[in-house]
């Protein structure tokens, strides 16, 4: 720093010394001037026109003996303060937009930062894959030879990778410090922390503890850790999971739950088999996971897997190792997420063009204001390089406000954008403004002066100003003509820009709107939901659980503003599959062989007699459960409409017999088929559902949906007393109703439409606020043009024509642009839409009436104005 300083002192006090030496040149000159017989101020003239451009040998000097590019740019970010802060309207109005802009592009940064950016909290993500098995749909599991253990098996066997494991999910009841409640639990092969790159504090599992009967050991998460103590106290203790005591053996770090919000692990009991799990869920789908190799690549890995398939296959057929892909961790936690943020992200980004746009078209109207100013500092020696730098340096003062404005909105904005990020969607880390963000917002905004400032200094290098300065400053009629071209043709862009955000709004909102209009089966109003888990360790057998739900339902039977109960293992739109889907077949009893026959997947659900009354779910053919439907009387099943259409298609189902693959079939007779229920969504097709009598198939999770006179939330309290009255160490989890339900299944299309809805509606305002801006620039330009018109007869309505006419052009122009872009872009929405086509008109024609009807109000404002303009004051304006 002292060698700074000390260059300069130096570097100053030589300024000086020239500055001393050119005034005793010009007093020298001016004396013997005077001497001559000149009077002292033509003396004095006669000196400085001998010695030449005072500023100019100084500069000129300076470029010697300093850095000069530093001092000028110090130079121009001080003069284009001053500059700024003399017109605070100006600058308000500018820094307003860039904030909008900028903060808008921050805050849904932040978002996709926080999923697709933030590095996961694992040692070297990027070499953790998982292993899907074709034809596996996500959350469906696959026979055999391509089922998750025989997959997990490959693994094993490749060479490719580091560790592997296996991971399956469910849920457990969890007691040991208050009162037992459920919580996401995962049972893991011994390898499952070593493929992830994650260490407890304590331990991990050993090879020995994946034994049946000597896997009751567990690792929490540092969360639920918290509830028992200090990691330290808690290691070593027992928790009850599911009525069985488990010793804790290590504590994650915080902040890790993978997958999803896990807080308990527990091994996986190899050979797995039904009655070996733990936990409660959708128990037969297993997630394979593994580490690569360091230096091996994905398409190595999945070639050795392919070759490990076909000999596991004994050569038999290669089509083995073809169903099957290995997918990077990002990737497939990722899913269908990633598009719809680089969507997102792409159209906050044209609400920052059409910012840009904006302030440009305020520049280029200062630059006209400024033309006098720029051909003084020409004249006094400026060149157009030093002119276009301090335009530039203005523009990158206004960003950088812009930016530091832009930042505060984003940070008030983020809380309102939690709220909308559905829950199930991956975060890496949680959305807020970080290193990364700030750095995004320094580049945003900087790129965002060098794009608005370009035209202004493109102006300022372009211009004659010398002829300018001849005219008396003002400009002649060729700048005058690109001025204007220019802001119209940004003018245009913005319009633009905006019907394309407009309509993917419009068709969002289209789509979200049939949505909500999907009826998904049964009746969703007052009706309260909850979750039962009944610990294994207490409920083995079947009897025993169904002794607890007929009990649960007699006492909430007699609880007062109950009309209905009922327990199923399947709630509609939970978000939860209890009972996994399975294959079924039938029995030969038709002449007509089924059209599908044992091939395809269909949901298992066991339900209480009283379930289709309480849900709502209509009867179309046969009889509901009844009473006499239990353990040891003939076993029966009733199938959705969607199951019966795909199996038996117009042929009567009734009496039909259906099982399961096994070693002994367990037949049982269709007595009912009722309407379809979606499951997986409203935006999914109805399940093809086998309902079986919770009697018969007593499953130990269930849900209990409640049909009630008034708000069902108000009777939550009762609810949960009615069960302890059974069984006080039985907790109930996740009280909602089933609108709560829907809603969180429409939070992914929710979360799009209002995003994409409020960047169109920031779009279309900044685009009317610059065809404002340009009409009333224009009408300001032609006052004199008006007042000549208007006293040659001109009337009112002529005017009003002429200058909304000017602006409809403008309009028409912009919108046609827009539509070809609207047309090229919104193809790549078909995934993401319901019930709407990517062209559908009616959205396409929406969208540019809303462009077109703000457009003229905005154009119609000046119109009206010079329609008001004193022809005698007009004719004088220039």
């Amino acid at each position: 720093m002292s060698r700074w300083n000390r260059l300069f002192s130096r570097r100053k006090r030589m300024m000086e010394d020239l500055d001393e030496d050119i005034r005793d040149f010009i007093e020298r000159e001016t004396q013997d001037n005077i001497d001559r017989g000149m009077s002292p101020e033509e003396a004095r003239y006669a000196a400085l026109c001998k010695f030449g451009n005072v500023t100019r040998v100084r500069e000129d000097t300076q470029e010697v003996w300093s850095f000069v590019w530093l001092e000028q740019l110090w130079q121009d970010i001080l003069f284009g303060l001053r500059v700024l802060r003399k017109a605070p309207g100006f600058t308000a109005v500018a820094v307003l937009l860039l904030a909008l802009g900028i903060g808008a592009n921050t805050a849904m940064f932040s978002v996709v930062n926080a999923v697709l950016l933030h590095p996961l909290p694992y040692s070297h993500p990027e070499r953790i894959v998982f292993l899907w098995g074709a034809p596996v749909i996500r959350h469906i599991p696959v026979p055999k030879p391509y089922g998750a253990l025989v997959l997990a098996d490959w693994f094993t066997r490749a060479r490719s990778f580091e560790a592997s494991a296996i991971e399956q999910s469910g849920e457990v009841n969890l007691a040991g410090a208050d009162r037992p409640e459920h919580v996401k639990a995962s049972q893991v092969t011994v390898d499952f922390f070593r493929a992830l790159g994650i260490q407890p504090y304590g331990r991990s599992f050993l090879a020995e503890e994946s034994t049946p009967g000597r896997s009751q050991v567990a690792v929490l998460s540092e969360q639920l850790c918290r509830r028992f103590g200090a990691p330290d106290d808690v290691i070593g203790r027992s928790v009850l999971v599911n009525g069985l005591k488990f010793t804790v053996v290590g504590v994650m770090p915080a902040g890790f739950t993978f997958p999803g919000k896990t807080q308990i692990w527990m091994p996986l009991p190899l050979p797995w088999t039904f009655e070996a799990s733990h936990i409660s869920g959708d128990t037969t789908f297993f997630t394979p996971i593994a580490r690569l190799h360091q230096g091996v690549s994905l398409r190595q890995a999945r070639d050795e897997v392919l070759r490990v398939a076909f000999t596991a296959s004994q050569g038999k057929s290669d089509a083995a190792g073809k169903e099957f892909e290995l997918e990077p961790l990002r990737e497939a936690l990722v899913g269908n997420d990633r598009p719809v943020l680089w969507l997102l992200l792409g159209a906050v980004g044209f609400v920052l063009l059409i910012a840009c746009a904006d302030v440009a078209n305020l520049l280029l109207t200062r630059a006209v204001v400024r033309v006098r100013e720029m051909t003084v500092r020409a004249a006094l020696g400026a060149s157009r390089l030093r002119l276009m730098r301090q335009n530039m340096a203005e523009a990158l003062l206004l960003s950088g406000l812009g930016g530091l404005a832009g930042l505060l909105l984003a940070t008030w904005t983020l809380g309102a954008i939690r709220l909308l990020v559905p829950s199930n969607m991956p975060l890496a880390a949680p959305i807020r403004i970080d290193g990364r963000v700030l750095a995004f917002t320094l580049v945003v905004s900087f790129a965002s002066g060098l794009l608005f400032g370009l035209f202004p200094s493109l102006h300022a290098y372009r211009s004659d100003l010398s002829r300018s300065l001849k005219e008396g400053g003002g400009l002649d009629a060729s700048d005058r003509g690109l001025v204007g071209h220019t802001r119209s043709l940004l003018t245009i862009s913005e319009g633009a820009l905006s019907l394309v955000l407009l309509v993917g709004a419009g068709l969002f909102l289209r789509s979200f709107a049939r949505l909500g209009e999907v009826n998904p089966g049964f009746n969703t109003d007052r009706l309260l939901t909850t979750q039962v888990n009944l610990a294994e360790g207490l409920y083995q057998d079947s009897a025993k659980r169904n002794e607890f739900y007929e009990g649960v339902l007699q006492h909430i039977a007699a609880l007062p503003g109950v009309r209905n109960a009922a327990f199923t293992s399947n709630l509609p739109l939970s978000g939860a599959v209890v009972t996994s889907a399975i294959r079924m077949q039938v029995k030969e009893e038709s002449h007509q062989p089924p059209p599908v026959g044992d091939s395809q997947f269909v949901l298992f659900t066991g339900v209480s007699p009283s379930y289709f009354r309480t849900l709502g779910i209509p009867l179309l053919a046969g009889r509901l459960f009844e009473g006499g439907d239990r353990d040891g009387a003939p076993k029966v099943a009733i199938v959705s409409d969607s199951l019966a259409r795909a199996y038996w298609g117009s042929e009567n189902p009734l009496g039909k017999h259906v099982s399961f693959p096994g070693p002994q079939p367990d037949w049982r007779e269709i007595v009912g088929v009722v309407g379809n229920t979606r499951h997986a969504g409203l935006s999914a097709e109805p399940s093809e559902e086998l309902y079986v009598p919770l009697r018969q198939n007593a499953s130990p999770v269930a849900f209990l949906a409640i049909r009630t006179e008034g708000a069902p939330a108000l009777i939550a309290a009762e609810v949960r007393r009615a069960v302890a009255e059974v069984d006080r160490n039985e907790p109930l989890s996740d009280f909602l109703t089933m609108q709560e339900h829907i809603s969180n299944s429409m939070a992914p299309s929710r979360f799009r439409t209002v995003l994409l809805s409020v960047f169109a509606s920031l779009a279309l305002t900044l685009a009317v606020v610059g065809l404002y801006g340009v009409m009333s620039y224009t009408v300001s330009r032609r006052t004199h043009e008006i007042g000549v018109r208007m006293a040659m007869g001109a009337r009112r309505e002529d005017v009003l024509r002429l200058v909304v006419g000017q602006g409809f052009k403008l309009t028409m122009v912009a919108v046609g642009i827009g539509i070809i872009g609207a047309l090229a872009l919104v193809r790549f929405l078909s995934s993401l839409l319901y019930g709407v086509r990517p062209l559908d008109p009616l959205t396409f024609v929406a969208a540019a009436l809303a462009l077109t009807a703000a457009a003229l109000l905005a154009t119609y404002l000046p119109a009206r104005r010079a329609t008001k303009v004193d022809p005698m004051v007009a004719l004088r304006y220039e």
